[in-house]
């Protein structure tokens, strides 16, 4: 869904927030396999705009210099795909970014708010995007482990003493209808 998304939208910059930092990983290697499967992005001795799938990640277990030059890479125009988690849904602001993306949506209204707050900026026209799951799944909360999920293979749920939770999206998002006030077009 999110290829054909990216294809028919000719996304050439795109912040993606994902929910958790292995999400990040994920979607971080896939992106690059749909993109030829050469690596990732190699810093500023390339263009990244060549793939048309280039991606960086700004998450919470990238190292804070990684994280510093990944955001100024997007900024630059190096690459074409920030891909988040909400530690950048605050405070940061990328001028005339065109498309955000929700490939999960946040567990907190407030975040989702922030989230969508990157895009449309100083006037400009922009287009915030959920995926949004049709039915609770089973997902990755890594509040029991002592080192956040690194590694982690427990899948059994957090009241069993796992790292799994139920995750609900459709209750999510209609939370986030409540919170801003109307229904939004929902896309099948």
């Amino acid at each position: 869904a999110l290829r054909h998304l990216i294809d028919t939208m000719n996304m050439d910059q795109c912040l993606i927030f994902c929910r958790t930092n292995v999400d990040c990983d994920n979607l971080e290697k896939y992106m690059i396999e749909i993109g030829g499967g050469r690596g990732g992005f190699q810093g500023k001795r390339e263009s990244g705009k060549e793939n048309p799938y280039s991606c960086v990640v700004v998450a919470g277990f990238r190292r804070q210099q990684e994280r510093r030059e990944n955001l100024q890479y997007f900024k630059d125009g190096d690459v074409r795909f920030l891909i988040c988690t909400d530690v950048a849904a605050r405070g940061i602001d990328i001028k005339g970014l065109p498309f955000v993306i929700n490939f999960t949506l946040p567990d907190k209204t407030e975040n989702y708010i922030h989230r969508i707050g990157r895009v449309g900026r100083a006037g400009k026209m922009g287009l915030a995007i959920s995926l949004v799951s049709q039915s609770e799944e089973k997902v990755w909360y890594h509040a029991n482990c002592k080192n956040r999920g690194k590694g982690c293979t427990n899948t059994r749920l957090v009241s069993q003493k796992g790292c799994c939770i139920w995750y609900n999206e459709p209750s999510l998002f209609a939370d986030v209808e409540k919170r801003v006030g109307h229904k939004i077009e929902r896309e099948l």
